[in-house]
């Protein structure tokens, strides 16, 4: 009994493990589309920073127009910020002076600056002498990451001729991307039929799920995991439906109980079975004992009766002796 409880909680272990790195495998395959729309966006905010330009106006016009980025930045050699203008409040407009507020703990601990750029592992683009770079590649890029009004905030930014470049990500944006790349909300999607993904934000909100089962609420996932940076605070969760679970752990202990109820039932049943006969057999002896008694009892009675018959005439025989009266028979009867 107790290798057979072992075994079943083995399997049931291996099973739920493997069950889990199924779940976990279509997390990754979300986690990998989430990743290269987050590429396609850097690819876009690139594409509207460039040629890298330090002219309010233009800046401007590029934030008016640009659906991806809802501000751009520079940073100038000494990490003093450009633009937006922080020098007077008559050069800047309304949006400009929500940026500024919005951001302004990153310019003033320096969280962006060209120190920051050199401490980094990833390659910056440092072409000296080119004001105007006719590309900048991915790679040359970098995201920071900040959190505002409990939410996530991103920028990308660039170093390039000793000034710094960045571009505020349009959140609404990004997110309506990120939504548009993943599978359809219809429970019937061919993508996960009997299970749910949920993308949770940094604090907690669910941002958007597809699949056809339907979680108990507060329930707690079967499998959860983070989004690869720059989405780090993001995270996957995977329910798995009640007949997917059930069909991939298997009939739970049951199966492999049964063999070993089957075994205790049977040893029970020759335990009563043996000791049935065992009283059985006790209860033939007893009665051939009694039996046995009765019939020596039966066979001793026979002699016993004549020897008291005979004992009876001879004690007669002698009273009549006694009284002078003499018999032959005396004799024979003592013989």
């Amino acid at each position: 009994a107790w290798l057979g409880a072992k075994a079943v909680r083995d399997e049931q272990a291996i099973r739920e493990l493997g069950f889990q790195e199924l779940m976990l495998g279509q997390l990754r395959a979300v986690d990998a589309v989430l990743a290269r729309s987050m590429e396609a966006y850097r690819e876009r905010l690139l594409a509207e920073m460039q040629p890298l330009s330090n002219d309010i106006a233009e800046l401007r016009r590029r934030t008016r127009e640009s659906p991806y980025a809802i501000q751009f930045y520079v940073l100038g050699p000494d990490d003093r910020l450009l633009y937006p203008p922080v020098d007077s409040l008559a050069l800047q407009t309304d949006d400009e002076r929500d940026a500024l507020e919005r951001t302004r703990r990153i310019w003033d601990d320096g969280e962006i600056s060209h120190r920051s750029a050199g401490a980094t592992d990833q390659p910056v683009a440092l072409q000296q002498g080119a004001s105007s770079p006719a590309t900048i590649a991915p790679g040359d890029s970098l995201w920071h990451v900040w959190y505002r009004d409990r939410g996530i905030q991103m920028m990308l930014w660039v170093e390039q001729d000793g000034y710094i470049y960045a571009a505020e990500v349009n959140r609404t944006r990004l997110l309506a991307d990120l939504i548009s790349a993943l599978p359809e909300t219809d429970g019937l999607a061919p993508e996960l039929v009997e299970g749910r993904v949920r993308l949770i934000d940094s604090v907690g909100r669910s941002l958007y799920q597809w699949g056809a089962a339907e979680p108990e609420e507060g329930a707690a996932p079967d499998v959860e995991m983070p989004v690869r940076e720059p989405l780090g605070a993001w995270r996957l969760e995977y329910f798995a439906s009640d007949s997917v679970a059930g069909a991939a752990l298997g009939g739970g202990l049951w199966p492999y109980s049964a063999p070993a109820l089957a075994v205790l039932g049977f040893g029970v049943l020759a335990l009563a079975f043996y000791f049935y006969r065992e009283q059985s057999r006790e209860m033939r002896d007893a009665s051939q004992r009694v039996s046995f008694v009765n019939q020596v009892s039966h066979e001793l009675k026979t002699p016993l009766t004549n020897i008291r018959m005979y004992a009876e005439l001879l004690d007669e025989d002698l009273r009549a002796r006694e009284t002078g009266e003499e018999d032959d028979r005396l004799r024979r009867y003592l013989g």
